[in-house]
């Protein structure tokens, strides 16, 4: 007879939704070539803005078998804040080389984006970029099926508590300097570092065992950029939060 005993993990017991009001995040982004300046670890490549007004996403792929019927992504699932504020997500059903939209929501910030139905292929085959307005907001990489973007939003109703992050540049002989920013999105984006790592084609990973904390409607990001000379390197980098959610909001 299997011994039988209560599980006392507080971090399993968030991930199975056991304590009220509270989620966990997890993260991650990878840029293939982030250059002297500072920039946003994502794959899209280019530096990260936000856009003003909250609109509709819109999708596109480079590739016309991400569409109904076609090897590729099929649906593409969206998380974000909406124009009011609130964490909120939906499904677009994507069209290939073509616009694709669901008018149903509109969003100021996606955080992720990930295929949520494919072909043979299970995964997107060409490289997916969602925009609001004229602004790229998320990127799929090929083949990656969810976007890879150090970057988070927290919602009006919801603080952050950042509980680890971890850095790492790749084998070009350079330095990385990593740095984790906060932007308070309610007062002209004012932003604070707190965090800063050095690399040098190495990983290196810090706990908070007192969380930063992240108040809402501030922007995440972690960002980097070679310090070694003029050119670029590539870079991961990961962090990990929990959401607490004010139910009064």
């Amino acid at each position: 007879m299997p011994y039988l005993k209560y599980i006392n993990d507080e971090g399993l017991n968030i991930a199975r939704g056991l304590v009220r009001h509270t989620t966990h995040v997890n993260k991650f982004g990878y840029s293939e070539a982030i250059g002297a300046s500072y920039e946003t670890v994502w794959a899209a490549g280019t530096p990260m803005a936000h856009p003003s007004n909250a609109n509709t996403v819109i999708l596109t792929s480079d590739d016309a078998e991400d569409g109904a019927s076609n090897n590729g992504a099929h649906i593409v699932s969206i998380q974000g804040i909406d124009e009011n504020g609130f964490a909120n997500s939906l499904s677009i059903p994507m069209n290939g080389v073509g616009n694709a939209s669901n008018t149903d929501i509109k969003f100021k910030r996606v955080y992720r984006m990930s295929v949520e139905y494919a072909g043979s292929s299970r995964v997107n085959e060409g490289n997916i970029t969602a925009t609001v307005g004229s602004t790229t907001v998320a990127y799929i990489p090929a083949g990656e099926g969810q976007t890879l973007q150090a970057a988070f939003s927290t919602a009006k109703n919801q603080t952050g508590y950042i509980i680890d992050m971890m850095v790492n540049s790749a084998k070009e002989q350079k330095a990385g300097l990593y740095r984790l920013v906060i932007k308070d999105t309610t007062n002209g984006n004012v932003q604070q570092t707190k965090q800063v790592l050095e690399t040098f084609q190495n990983t290196v990973r810090i706990d908070y065992p007192v969380p930063i904390v992240v108040p809402p409607e501030h922007d995440i990001e972690i960002q980097g950029k070679n310090i070694s000379d003029s050119s670029a390197i590539s870079a991961a980098a990961t962090f990990n939060i929990i959401l607490v959610e004010d139910p009064d909001i």
